[in-house]
């Protein structure tokens, strides 16, 4: 009898743990040997200020692209609670950095008000309009050592300084926030990564790849859940007419395509399985195409968090309407793997970001110094 439950025990440990490991192995890249393809073009790009710049936006009447950087990686390393890094002792002090796509300069746009409690940057989403050409407001994840929150600013294009507007927060439903698509204003979507709240209830979702994350929809001092169900929502993004709501999620290496109801839910329209494990969203503002940077190697990735010498391999995806004959069999979308490094050029970059203006791709990375750009690539 014992040998019968020990068996029937053995089977369901495996048949839990084998979808989360195959693809850990495979589509994770533990397995691959990587190298660099189509990065004869690209060179690294410095700048004190470039530093750890998580994520990052376009704005491509200017040419500005938003950068939310750790600026000092050491504060990351002692408080980051993303990945577990729990250490108080030192204050945040990242920032918001314009950098400019043309002549390839950063500035720090210094915030105008005390109220933001420290600064410890994750994802973060741009909105502009036509009515207010030199607006544009900034929707920006700060993981405050009392709560994570998203902080909203405004900035004026051509200053130096970032007008707090407000801060939103809701522990209730968005405790481990990771990206931010802004729709308005005073609106975003924004991942709540993990559904989990303690540590261990943490690492065993995310390692399950159990489906307990979410999306939150904020409007004008209003939440709700738009969409759940999710296997670490990451990336967010979003078609330029806002009608569709774009997530990508590591646990299942997946894209989501969401089409949005008038009172902000997201109804899901299409999926998309990924050949790598996706990080974050950028959408070219031309051709509407969707880059997505990439984790090469998602074993190395658990071991560079602590030690950021390690050579992370990194990818850009392209996704794209499916223009070849497979169309007609129900393949809607083309995936192109548009470039690849072995992590010694530059390692992990979290986002890919492109200007059609410049024709360059902009590459950056969670704990990385400086960016690493790609000439001709878009």
């Amino acid at each position: 009898m014992i040998k019968i439950l020990l068996g029937s025990l053995l089977v369901a440990v495996i048949a839990v743990l084998y979808t989360p490991v195959s693809m850990f192995l495979t589509v994770g890249g533990a397995l691959k040997t990587h190298s660099n393809i189509n990065t004869a073009t690209c060179r690294n790009v410095h700048d004190p200020l470039l530093v750890g710049c998580e994520n990052g936006q376009l704005h491509p009447e200017s040419g500005i692209i938003y950068y939310a950087c750790a600026i000092h990686l050491d504060e990351r390393d002692a408080w980051f609670p993303p990945t577990d890094h729990m250490n108080k002792s030192l204050a945040s002090h990242g920032g918001i950095i314009a950098f400019d796509t043309k002549t390839e300069t950063a500035v720090q746009l210094e915030f105008d008000s005390a109220a933001v409690e420290g600064f410890a940057p994750h994802g973060l989403g741009i909105y502009f309009d036509s009515t207010d050409p030199q607006a544009v407001y900034i929707h920006a994840v700060n993981h405050r050592h009392s709560g994570s929150v998203v902080e909203i600013f405004k900035h004026i294009l051509g200053a130096t300084t970032l007008e707090h507007i407000e801060t939103a927060h809701n522990p209730e439903i968005l405790y481990n926030p990771n990206d931010v698509h802004s729709v308005g204003p005073r609106s975003f979507y924004a991942s709540n990564d993990r559904g989990s709240r303690s540590y261990f209830a943490k690492i065993s979702e995310t390692l399950l790849a159990l489906k307990w994350g979410h999306v939150v929809y904020y409007h004008d001092g209003k939440w709700s859940i738009a969409a759940k169900n999710m296997a670490f929502p990451n990336g967010v993004s979003g078609s330029k007419d806002s009608v569709h709501i774009y997530v990508v999620s590591v646990g299942d290496a997946s894209l989501s395509i969401f089409k949005r109801r008038t009172n902000g839910s997201l109804k899901l329209v299409d999926f998309v399985k990924l050949p790598a494990i996706p990080d974050n969203i950028a959408v070219d503002p031309k051709t509407e195409e969707i880059y997505i940077g990439a984790i090469g190697n998602a074993l190395k990735w658990l071991y560079y968090v602590t030690d950021h010498t390690i050579a992370i391999p990194g990818n850009v995806l392209k996704i794209s309407p499916n223009e070849g004959t497979d169309k007609f069999y129900g393949k809607k979308y083309s995936i192109e793997a548009m470039l690849e490094t072995d992590g010694t050029q530059y390692s992990s970059f979290t986002s890919a970001i492109p200007d059609p203006t410049t024709h360059k791709l902009f590459l950056a990375g969670l704990y990385e110094h400086g960016l690493f750009v790609c000439n001709k690539m878009v």
